[in-house]
């Protein structure tokens, strides 16, 4: 496989065979960068964008452009890099862009990537750090199970980092976090993957929120749901709180999640398993004005109830 080099369009388009590059600034100092060889068509010197780092830099290879109002048109993009790579039957993965950064001696640190969106103080600008674009032609048809939007994989060793840290830096921030899109209707916008095992999905343990650390909305669809089964808690359309429960029955647990306190079956029957009732003193009273009744004799028993901090047996009678 060979590659050739040419003059832009308009010049000739002969064939470059030297000056690709030349050598740049030689030493690094404060705010100065070390290019060793570059490509530079701009009245902004790449070696002065070392600025944006303390201590010294060092550029291998640089290019530099600048793209002014005779360069291109909207939307269309300008780069001062295009890569392009043709899958033209070849077995292996076929890369546009391939970088691989590698700590050889101990204490190093390395980034198999690092992007800048960078602003000089200008109204109006738009800064996107990255964007990535799957874009399948209408024809295609049969999409491999394996295509995706972002693979990130932890290989040898667990790492002991975030998989992705959002953070500010210098007073920076966003207005939100992450903001899902374009998720088929059957989809989920955040799952744990199929055999992985973590120690929970979502933890609100760390920070401060100002509303909640979980806001639903007030509808069946923006509750939770449980399972396969029919369970859910909700908010209807008035903010009042439905939890529809599996199986036609509710149960309430204790704080060991060993023993059941409360049943609600399916009837709407309340039933308590452990414990007594127990009612303020503002639901009890020593007299009535309804009159009085003559009981049996004999109750059948007695219901045992806490009223107003006090242990009270309520007869009960056979109808």
């Amino acid at each position: 496989m060979t590659f050739a080099w040419y003059a832009p369009t308009g010049s000739g388009s002969a064939e470059v065979t030297s000056g690709i590059w030349r050598a740049g600034n030689a030493a690094s100092s404060a705010g100065v960068a070390q290019v060793n060889w570059q490509r530079e068509n701009s009245s902004y010197p790449v070696e002065n964008e070392a600025g944006i780092w303390a201590g010294h830099v060092v550029f291998d290879h640089a290019i530099n452009a600048d793209f002014g109002a005779s360069n291109g048109t909207a939307p269309g993009p300008v780069a001062s890099l295009f890569v392009m790579a043709n899958a033209t039957g070849s077995a292996s993965d076929v890369v546009a862009v391939l970088g691989d950064a590698i700590a050889r001696v101990d204490g190093a640190t390395v980034f198999g990537a690092n992007i800048i969106a960078r602003g000089t103080g200008r109204n109006g600008c738009k800064f996107a750090g990255l964007e990535i674009d799957i874009e399948p032609a209408a024809g295609d048809t049969n999409i491999n199970s394996g295509s995706g939007g972002l693979f990130i994989n932890a290989f040898s060793v667990p790492i002991p980092g975030p998989a992705i840290l959002i953070s500010s830096i210098g007073g920076g921030g966003f207005a939100n976090g992450i903001i899902m899109g374009g998720i088929a209707a059957s989809g989920t916008c955040f799952a744990l993957n199929t055999g992985q095992t973590a120690g929970s999905l979502i933890n609100a343990n760390a920070g401060t929120f100002t509303q909640a650390a979980i806001i639903l909305g007030a509808n069946k669809a923006s509750g939770m749901k449980w399972g396969s089964s029919s369970a859910a808690m909700y908010f209807d359309g008035t903010n009042v709180r439905m939890i529809q429960a599996a199986n036609g029955s509710l149960i309430i647990r204790d704080n060991t999640d060993a023993n059941s306190l409360v049943l609600i079956d399916g009837g709407g029957n309340i039933d308590l398993l452990t414990g007594t009732m127990m009612f303020p003193s503002a639901m009890s009273s020593v007299s009535a004005t309804a009159g009085s009744h003559a009981l049996p004799a004999n109750p059948v028993g007695f219901l045992t109830v806490t009223i107003a901090g006090t242990t009270q047996k309520i007869p009960y009678y056979g109808v």
